[in-house]
């Protein structure tokens, strides 16, 4: 990845909230085509810029379809330094990504984005509509409310909802034990995990396996997950 790309760290000023400046690293690949629309790709948690470095060549090497291509480290993922002190989030993030963008000289832009890197992108869209061709996340889902359950309750909800709702309930039971200790023990599970690297590899094995489509995720990509995650200690 080191190899195969170019590499930049910048300081963008803080905002809202957050009033220290902000330092981002990012990796940035220009297409030949000079009418290319710039692309800024935001990743999940715990995650790098790493998680793109199979779509970037595609996305930048297609022709009169393709991008100009920033992959961004989240503040406090891999090389991008963590925040100083309280008051960053995802609205702040997302105003300093586009001071990013900026100053790369991309005015408009449009944005990708899966895990956590949605409520970024989405408040990014929400205040920053003006610089947003548009954006893509495989992330997106919508919540029962109270008054949806009640209907649910009641009978009242259409098949496609039951079918929604019945999806949300398996997705749940399979994946938010994973979510709730890493909410309510963090310490605890990285002092298992610290000093384990199958630990820490068995740990990403499951995640990436359980929450795929069914791409095979081989051993070595995990491997190099593993290091990147651990060694720059974003899982931390």
């Amino acid at each position: 990845m080191n190899e195969e790309f170019d590499h930049y760290a910048t300081t963008v000023p803080g905002n809202g909230t957050y009033s220290a400046p902000i330092p981002l690293h990012f990796v940035h690949k220009e297409s030949k085509n000079e009418g290319a629309v710039p692309l800024l790709l935001v990743h999940g948690w715990s995650s790098t810029h790493h998680e793109w470095s199979s779509a970037i060549k595609k996305l930048s090497q297609n022709g009169e379809k393709s991008y100009h291509v920033v992959a961004v480290d989240l503040p406090g993922f891999r090389f991008s330094p963590a925040p100083t002190q309280p008051g960053l989030g995802a609205k702040e993030v997302g105003v300093a990504f586009d001071a990013l963008m900026q100053q790369l000289g991309y005015s408009e832009y449009g944005i990708v984005s899966t895990d956590i890197g949605w409520a970024i992108a989405m408040s990014m869209v929400e205040h920053l509509s003006q610089n947003i061709i548009g954006h893509f996340t495989d992330f997106f889902f919508a919540m029962p409310t109270p008054s949806d359950s009640a209907r649910q309750a009641n009978n009242e909800t259409t098949e496609e909802e039951n079918e929604y709702l019945a999806a949300l309930k398996e997705f749940a039971k399979r994946h938010f034990a994973y979510a709730t200790v890493q909410n309510q023990k963090p310490g605890l599970l990285a002092a298992i995990l610290v000093d384990s690297p199958v630990g820490m590899a068995a740990w990403l094995w499951d995640l990436k396996h359980g929450n795929s489509d069914g791409y095979a995720f081989t051993h070595e990509e995990i491997i190099h997950e593993r290091d990147v995650d651990v060694d720059s200690r974003s899982v931390w």
